[in-house]
């Protein structure tokens, strides 16, 4: 059986242009859904209904992979649910389509290029880490502990104050502060 699935743009904010479309590839308008929101959110109702329906042998018709998908990864989440429940998936525009002989192999390039494209994110996010700390930059949220105040931990700490009292004092919690004092006399600035 064929299904269809619109997803509202702004080039097509009623789905007209996609209903034709999927009207024109053999799907009775009573089995299109459609969902009607614009812009990045995650919240489709629709689809999640026309997935609820795909049974093994049915076909999604769509316009576009975009209108699926908003990502490569989220495709390949898609296209490996489909395929493992036997569903096709034929988008017009792209000229895909998983029904033909050749859906594994189109199944296997986007994982491919999705295996690619994560790689390289994470390769090029290491090297930007690499290239920051080389000039002295790190990430993650500011230091509360400076030398500073870890120098005023310490000194507190000789003059009989408890731990929780230099916390408090110092306004951090007693895991920075342990971690802290460790790091500094590691340092050799005792």
């Amino acid at each position: 059986m064929l299904f269809g699935y619109a997803r509202a743009s702004n080039d097509d904010p009623h789905n007209q242009i996609q209903k034709s479309v999927i009207l024109e590839n053999g799907v009775e308008e009573r089995f299109i859904y459609e969902d009607t929101a614009i812009g990045n959110k995650d919240h489709r109702p629709e689809l999640r209904k026309c997935f609820q329906m795909l049974e093994s042998g049915d076909v999604l018709v769509i316009l576009g992979l975009d209108r699926l998908a908003r990502s490569v990864k989220e495709l390949t989440v898609f296209l490996n649910s489909m395929s493992d429940q036997g569903i096709g998936l034929h988008s017009v525009r792209d000229k895909f389509d998983t029904t033909k002989g050749n859906s594994q192999d189109l199944v296997f390039a986007v994982n491919a290029v999705n295996d690619m494209m994560q790689y390289h994110t994470h390769d090029r996010t290491a090297k930007g880490l690499r290239a920051a700390q080389k000039k002295g930059k790190f990430g993650g949220a500011p230091r509360k502990a400076t030398d500073e105040k870890i120098r005023i931990a310490i000194a507190l700490k000789k003059e009989k104050f408890t731990h929780n009292e230099v916390c408090e004092t110092l306004g951090m919690s007693s895991s920075t502060l342990h971690r802290n004092i460790k790091e500094y006399k590691e340092r050799g600035r005792k």
